[in-house]
Parts: C-alpha cells; structure tokens; sequence
C-alpha cells in the first residue's frame, strides 16, 4: 500500500469518496506540512500522536478551516522553509517549536541533537506507541461519532511513582 505523497495527494483523500479522519504519524516534517495543508483544504479533522510523554495533536480542519497548521506555533515563513528543504539543524529546531521543546522528556532533547549523526530517527519504545495508539482510536470515535473534541493538545505520560 502507498503511503501519503504529493503526487497522490488528491486520490490519497479523496479516491472512493473523501476520508472521515487523517491520523498523520509520519516521520517526514515535509509530509507532516503537506498533509496537514490538504487535510484543512479537503476540511478533514486530523489527529497526531507523538510518543515521547504522548503528546496528542488534534486540528479540526472539519470545524475550523482556517486554523493554522500546528496550532500555529510556526509562522508561514518557517512552513514555507520547512517545504523548500531546509537543513536538518533548522528542521529539528522548528520540529522542537513545533511539539514545544517543554513537552519532550530530557532524553528526547539529547536524541534531537543527535538526529542525522548517531541516530537516524528519534526512538520510540514499543509500549509507548501502544499506549498513544489506544488515545488516538479513543479520540478517533469521538470524532467520527460527532461527540466532543475539539482542536487542541492534551499530554498523556505515563507517570509511575518513583522506585524506593
């Protein structure tokens, strides 16, 4: 199955009827950007989930098609950068605007500096990625049900009380 790509854009979304709900989990900033700009022209909700402390994304596009991207936490100019190729030390600078560096664990701000050097991608533990699939299925019939969810950006951690 092909994922997401701008030459499939259009049937990606629309092919056999428009899609209810975009779950975006691309490690891709560029996709990320591109999706999200069809996703609010095609006015479809879309809900990201970021493993590290489980920080959940939603965007009603379906209910606010002119909310910015992200939330807005990153200008026009920088979206702009961000789809032309910017270089990977502006692209982890804006990808820590973009999920509030105040978010991220300590150990996630180490592995962003490593990014493109020691480490291809930021890690993601199996258990987490798990445990943010089950919020985003929840989140996703909430939408798809037409109950209460609106734009916004909720935590999840998993909090355990220290070892004695």
């Amino acid at each position: 199955v092909e994922g997401y790509t701008e030459d499939n854009a259009d049937d990606f979304f629309c092919k056999d009827g428009k899609i209810d709900l975009l779950v975006e989990e691309c490690d891709d900033i560029r996709v990320k950007i591109e999706a999200r700009l069809k996703a609010r022209e095609q006015r479809v909700p879309v809900i990201m989930e970021t493993n590290d402390n489980c920080i959940i994304d939603i965007e009603r596009y379906d209910l606010e098609p002119e909310r910015p991207i992200f939330h807005g936490v990153i200008t026009d100019e920088e979206i702009t950068l961000l789809r032309n190729g910017a270089s990977t030390i502006i692209k982890m600078q804006l990808l820590a605007k973009i999920l509030d560096s105040n978010n991220l664990s300590e150990r996630m701000m180490m592995s962003l500096g490593e990014l493109g050097g020691t480490i291809r991608s930021w890690p993601q533990v199996g258990s987490e990625v798990v445990h943010g699939a089950g919020i985003v299925a929840s989140i996703a019939s909430r939408i798809l049900l037409e109950r209460k969810a609106s734009s916004q950006r909720q935590l999840f951690p998993i909090k355990l009380k220290e070892d004695k």
